[in-house]
């Protein structure tokens, strides 16, 4: 396998879903799910909301071990918003009257689908986020109207803090880590800058240690930059007299 094959292989693939941004995004919105179960179940005793809760985040805990069958990135990430949208469904139509708090939490998929997708992606999910309260709504008021639980004032005070106070945990968390994996990005970015000693005979650039380098691999030490060879007109010219070059330098 070639140099430049190699760098290609290792390289990270252009567009799609990040990875890094996939995993943690996943163990929070599962743990979310556990940790608001036992909240429903301590404030308004509902048996029925702390196992949904918890059988949601199983699901989308689950969903990580796609990777163990490299299923792709995208599929992962879209099965992973679809059972949180589903789930935050479940919880909105449950608990309380159309004003409840609960129904922000459907904005967290179209956030979560800002750091997983790209603009097509990301447009995709926002129509359903959109659409999240309109079917809360119609579900409690046909089919599913009777399992709505009735909250009092305290209860829907509690929530409502509840709920800003994960949102506002839910964004911190994305950009602190947004913001950790654009620093190892860019620390990862090699730069060259200053005055590089080179020879005016060979070209060779000599290091920070006194050593002499050809200038392909100094420059593939300190950059991501790859070489192809080929031989221009000049030198063609000089090392093959007898052969008539046409068309430009030869490879």
């Amino acid at each position: 396998m070639t140099r430049s094959s190699e760098a290609a292989r290792r390289a990270p693939p252009v567009g799609g879903t990040p990875q890094t941004m996939l995993g943690p995004i996943v163990l929070f919105g599962s743990a979310c799910y556990f940790v608001f179960g036992v909240v429903y179940l301590t404030l308004i005793g509902s048996v029925y909301m702390f196992v949904s809760n918890c059988v949601f985040g199983t699901l989308c805990a689950l969903t990580w071990l796609g990777n163990r069958w490299r299923l792709p990135q995208s599929l992962l990430a879209s099965l992973f918003l679809a059972l949180v949208y589903l789930g935050l469904v479940n919880v909105a139509v449950h608990l309380g009257d159309a004003r409840s708090p609960m129904v922000f939490w459907g904005i967290s998929v179209g956030i979560a689908a800002v750091f997983l997708y790209g603009v097509k992606g990301q447009l995709a999910w926002f129509v359903l986020v959109l659409a999240f309260l309109p079917l809360v709504q119609t579900l409690k008021a046909g089919p599913l109207a009777g399992r709505v639980i009735a909250l009092d004032a305290a209860q829907v005070h509690v929530l409502t803090q509840a709920t800003y106070l994960g949102l506002l945990t839910f964004l911190t968390y994305c950009f602190v880590l947004f913001r950790r994996r654009l620093d190892e990005a860019l620390a990862s970015v090699k730069v060259l800058s200053g005055l590089l000693p080179i020879c005016a005979s060979c070209k060779r650039i000599r290091d920070d240690r006194g050593y002499w380098n050809q200038i392909e691999s100094y420059l593939r030490a300190h950059t991501e930059a790859e070489f192809s060879h080929g031989v221009c007109p000049d030198c063609f010219s000089r090392l093959y007299p007898d052969i008539k070059l046409n068309g430009g330098p030869v490879a």
